[in-house]
């Protein structure tokens, strides 16, 4: 896989799986791609969700 796709998402929690909540996302797209087209995919231990772009943080 490119290195350039792998960085476009983030780790937003560390350490054990088992410690996670369960409802909290543990990846994350850092940016959208498309700005005007784009959406944020996001992933928890036992789900994923995509969600419209103004849950980015500049």
């Amino acid at each position: 896989m490119d290195e350039t796709i792998l960085g476009r998402y983030e780790m937003l929690q560390t350490g054990k799986i088992e410690d996670v909540p369960a409802d909290l996302a543990i990846l994350a797209e850092k940016a959208p791609v498309d700005n005007q087209y784009d959406t944020r995919l996001r992933v928890g231990r036992y789900w994923m969700g995509v969600s419209e772009m103004d849950t980015y943080s500049p």
